[in-house]
């Protein structure tokens, strides 16, 4: 999911999507865009999108409650992966197998997805969902 007042994630969600459905076509993935960032915070909130692809500024406010999210509690969610000022974040309780499917699936794509972060960079990211940890180290040590 990204945000209509973005005008960078959705596009290239559309991208990491094609990308996902290359690697793995049984993922079926689909964009999906909410109207504002408060909107993707509500529906991230209440498990009724699992992902979301937005600047990074704006994941670490939902995440931290930080920013324009000081007053709402931190969204139950982790970094999955980083394609330069956007950020893929993933609720925590996503099943762990999909987690690490998706992240080897944006590993076997890097060279479609425009500034993605190298595999060792998101190795020193605070905040990365374990499991995009163990599919990132796993792709490293098969390379």
């Amino acid at each position: 999911m990204s945000s209509k007042t973005d005008p960078n994630s959705y596009p290239y969600s559309e991208l990491l999507i094609q990308a996902i459905n290359r690697e793995e076509p049984s993922a079926s993935a689909r964009p999906a865009r909410a109207q504002d960032l408060q909107r993707c915070y509500d529906l991230f909130a209440t498990d009724q999108m699992q992902f979301m692809l937005l600047p990074s500024r704006d994941t670490v406010a939902m995440l931290t409650s930080q920013g324009s999210f000081r007053e709402k509690e931190p969204l139950p969610g982790k970094i999955l992966y980083e394609f330069g000022d956007l950020t893929l974040s993933v609720r925590q309780d996503v099943d762990a197998n999909i987690v690490r499917t998706i992240t080897f699936a944006i590993l076997e794509q890097l060279g479609s997805l425009p500034n993605a972060s190298s595999p060792q960079a998101m190795l020193k990211v605070r905040n990365v969902h374990v499991d995009s940890l163990t599919a990132i180290t796993t792709f490293l040590a098969n390379s």
